[in-house]
């Protein structure tokens, strides 16, 4: 899954509803390539970062499990 946004480094992990996402690539700091694991549910994207700009931010809308 392709996850635009803004401050993104090599540091990003990205969790769907609280799952950790099984692989991250960090392609800018506008743009991560994330794995969803295959037991991620309906609810939250979050990215977090470990180094500046630190924080975790979370998605508008919910990931949805299809």
């Amino acid at each position: 899954m392709t996850i635009i946004g803004v401050g993104f480094n090599s540091s990003s992990t990205v969790r769907f509803n609280g799952f950790t996402a099984s692989s991250v690539v960090h392609v800018s700091s506008t743009q991560l390539k994330a794995i969803v694991p295959s037991t991620a549910t309906t609810g939250p994207i979050t990215v977090t970062n470990t180094t500046a700009p630190t924080g975790t931010v979370r998605s508008a809308v919910n990931y949805t499990k299809t």
